[in-house]
């Protein structure tokens, strides 16, 4: 199983983030597939001291600014940029689950995920903050509704149910890495599309989440 990940000015939370992939190790075999790129901080060093054989870590840097959480092309171009990349190095070996590195999960969470693809090509959890629902711009409906960030969440999602878009993690087969790709105005909205333009189908897993802290 691949796990891939990207970082920047990340220092802070490469602890965490490695804890949870040596737990998720005690389950399964994992490598990872690593960006790290634009830090000013020692993110680099703080992942190469905890890498594993088989895991691979690439230095792509877009040059660009920093944003926050703002819906700008300029953003989603310089996203695009750093996982079409990282996209493009990555031999396919089976699942690979695309993880934001910040995000707090279960290996469960993963590992059921990972599962969904004996069924379906790509899968996503549910990406939360507390009660609320994190990623509305990310997740969209078939309709190409964003979701809410209350319940019902978007009024399609009824068990595992096929969607247009998902932020944060998503599980897939290597069919789907190997030639989707993100958009380069549109980042991982552009992924979803992409997606179904290739024939492929993105569904979401509300019985499974994952926390932005």
């Amino acid at each position: 199983m691949l796990v891939a990940s990207a970082f920047r000015n990340s220092e802070n939370y490469v602890e965490r983030y490695f804890a949870q992939i040596n737990e998720l190790r005690t389950h399964l075999p994992v490598q990872l597939r690593i960006a790290e790129g634009d830090s000013t901080d020692d993110t680099y060093a703080a992942i190469e001291s905890h890498l594993q054989d088989g895991d691979e870590l690439y230095q792509i840097a877009h040059g660009g600014q920093p944003y926050g959480s703002v819906d700008t092309p300029a953003r989603w171009g310089q996203i695009a940029y750093v996982w079409n990349t990282l996209f493009d190095k990555i031999v396919p070996a089976g699942p690979l689950v695309l993880v934001e590195a910040d995000l707090i999960w279960q290996p469960e969470t993963l590992l059921r995920l990972v599962a969904n693809l004996d069924v379906v090509d790509a899968c996503a959890p549910m990406s939360m903050c507390g009660a609320r629902f994190y990623d509305t711009w990310g997740f969209r409906g078939l309709d190409g509704q964003m979701f809410y960030g209350g319940p019902p969440y978007h009024p399609s999602v009824a068990g595992l149910t096929e969607i247009g878009s998902a932020g944060s993690c998503i599980a897939m087969r290597e069919a789907v890495y190997d030639v989707c790709r993100f958009g380069a105005t549109d980042g991982i909205v552009g992924f979803g599309a992409d997606i179904r333009k290739r024939g492929f189908h993105l569904y979401v897993d509300p019985s499974l989440s994952v926390e932005h802290p």
